[in-house]
């Protein structure tokens, strides 16, 4: 049973002149609040009519070796944007310097909300940031936006990085536009109640006695739906299994940093999705609610500790496997041959989330030599279509991700060579074709469906595949989208917001090399027209010999020809990129 030093109710200044610095340790989440959490915090906040509005618990722990420093082990994201909101009326108040009447009130309130954001290091005697984040790069920026420098968001490398900023902005602009413009002695009285009451928050604050209650209280929070993340207990567990020996903790962290430092330059949202594909890729299915008790069973508790840095090294090796398939500029790690990376970018046009536990499955085929390059390939190709297919048929993931998982636990453990790759796989994917075998609704949905405004690469990739069909250079050359009626449709006589609702759909859409694609741009049908019958393709002939005649008309016939054209394209493309 986890044991409390202290529990005791205090208001935001009250908590501050407590406590020299609020530390975010190794093992809590990076500041992740979506605009909505944050809006309705400083809704909530600003609009208070009573005095110490109450904002939940904040949990710590007392840093060793410090008497005024605590680390949070809950409530960072609502101390981070207390902070922020500090800053943003500092920088107001700021612009107010020109304000000589009031000079001297607008200077005591920067020197309040000052003493909140720093306080003095004795030993060195320099101010320092009493929110104090684990990550170096995240404090630069943190400290950058509290010293009201100048940052370009361009420049920063994370997904972390640009929360900070972000919100700080986000923040800011909506304090302005609480702040009434009359005079500067309106916004000077504003930003004296806004300071108000964020000192007068209330809070409940529950200290551990000891570091050993914070696994308890952490995983508590969990059981309890506050929201943490299966990445934020399994980081968590990892710390806490590996703290016996220093330098085996310090390796773990290390890697587990890597890991974090890869999605964050992401997004951190997948981080967890992650940990769940990785552990279905080797073990089979798990609910996301079993997910981290089944880890910490069998990966970290009661384990060597050598045992659980092995853990954390198989997740830094499938977490560069997973990037390396979702994103371009981690492709390096993947190692394979070129015609693999081809079939593997595809995935990336799609939205199924659940097939890259499948994805890292047949990669680790691939590498421990169970599969040639031939029969990797084979199987990506049909993988691909079945994720293609789901998109346009009324299927859920619940449907097909216990198929997924179950053969992942099929290559995993009962797969020694080719032949029983080959054997269940060929079970795997007669289940899969079963459940998007529907054409009339894939059709359907696909010419409804799909826009170049959302889909140009999907766009892209199938037509393609149509067109390789007649020339297979085709894909070597790479050609790019055309729309046959312009998105700038001045020279047709229109305006664009005359023909947006059909001009991005897939019945408007082919494909020219470069040349013929600028040539083409957006000219009238007649000079697009000999473009399309010099072309090597059928499919750009028959818009002159088809099709020519709806997108000689009006508004209404080219809509026309458009709806045609891509119910035609439709099922050219289904029966295409259906199971053999």
């Amino acid at each position: 049973m986890a044991k409390f030093e202290d529990t005791k109710d205090y208001t935001f200044s009250g908590f501050c002149r407590l406590h020299d610095e609020f530390i975010i340790p190794r093992f809590q989440r990076p500041y992740d609040w979506k605009n909505k959490q944050l809006l309705d915090f400083l809704d909530s906040v600003l609009e208070a009519e009573e005095k110490n509005y109450f904002i939940g618990n904040i949990v710590s722990i007392k840093t060793q070796g410090s008497e005024s420093s605590i680390s949070i082990v809950d409530g960072q994201q609502r101390l981070t944007t207390i902070f922020l909101i500090l800053i943003a009326l500092r920088k107001i108040l700021a612009s107010l310097n020109d304000d000589k009447k009031n000079k001297e009130k607008i200077n005591e309130l920067e020197r309040k909300i000052s003493y909140i954001l720093d306080y003095k290091n004795l030993d060195t005697d320099e101010f320092m940031s009493k929110l104090r984040l684990h990550r170096d790069n995240c404090q630069k920026v943190f400290d950058a936006i509290k010293n009201g420098e100048d940052i370009d968001i361009k420049n920063l490398a994370t997904d972390t990085e640009r929360k900070y900023l972000k919100n700080y902005e986000i923040l800011k602009k909506e304090i302005e536009n609480k702040i009434s413009r009359n005079s500067s002695d309106d916004i000077l009285k504003n930003i004296a109640i806004f300071y108000e009451k964020t000192q007068s928050l209330q809070f409940v604050s529950i200290q551990c006695a000891s570091d050993n209650d914070v696994n308890q209280i952490f995983e508590g929070f969990n059981s309890t739906g506050l929201g943490l993340s299966v990445a934020d207990l399994v980081k968590n567990a990892v710390i806490q299994a590996a703290k016996a020996d220093s330098d085996i903790q310090g390796k773990a962290e290390s890697l587990w940093d890597y890991i974090e430092s890869m999605f964050d330059k992401k997004t951190m949202a997948r981080f967890p999705k992650f940990i769940r594909y990785q552990w279905m890729s080797r073990h089979g299915y798990i609910s996301n609610s079993n997910l981290f008790k089944q880890i910490k069973s069998q990966k970290i508790e009661d384990e060597y500790k050598e045992d659980v840095l092995g853990y954390v090294q198989e997740l830094v090796k499938d977490a560069e496997v997973y990037m390396g398939h979702i994103y371009a500029e981690y492709e390096k790690n993947l190692k394979l041959p070129k015609t693999l990376y081809e079939e593997i970018r595809k995935f990336r046009f799609l939205q199924t989330e659940q097939v890259y536990s499948v994805l890292m499955a047949y990669y680790r085929c691939f590498q421990e030599k169970k599969i040639k390059e031939g029969q990797y390939l084979g199987m990506l190709r049909k993988l691909w279509i079945f994720a293609f297919r789901t998109r346009f048929v009324s299927i859920s993931p619940s449907d097909y991700e216990r198929v997924f998982a179950s053969h992942c636990d099929e290559l995993a453990n009962k797969c020694e060579d080719s032949s029983e790759v080959s054997k269940y796989s060929d079970i795997f994917f007669s289940k899969l074709s079963r459940q998007v075998s529907n054409s009339q609704e894939f059709i359907s949905n696909f010419e409804l469906e799909v826009n170049w405004k959302t889909d140009s690469q999907l766009i892209k990739t199938v037509l393609l595949e149509l067109m390789s069909q007649e020339k297979a250079e085709v894909i070597l050359k790479n050609p790019e989208n055309e729309h046959i009626l312009p998105r700038a449709p001045e020279k047709w006589g229109y305006e664009k917001d005359q023909v947006q609702e059909f001009v991005h759909k897939i019945g408007n859409m082919t494909l020219l090399f470069e040349a013929d694609n600028k040539s083409a741009s957006d000219e009238v049908f007649e000079v697009k027209e000999k473009i399309y019958k010099k072309s090597i393709f059928k499919q750009n002939k028959e818009i002159s010999t088809k099709w020519g005649k709806y997108f000689k008309g009006d508004l209404s016939s080219i809509n026309k020809g458009i709806e045609l054209r891509g119910k035609e394209l439709s099922k050219k493309i289904e029966q295409l990129l259906k199971f053999n």
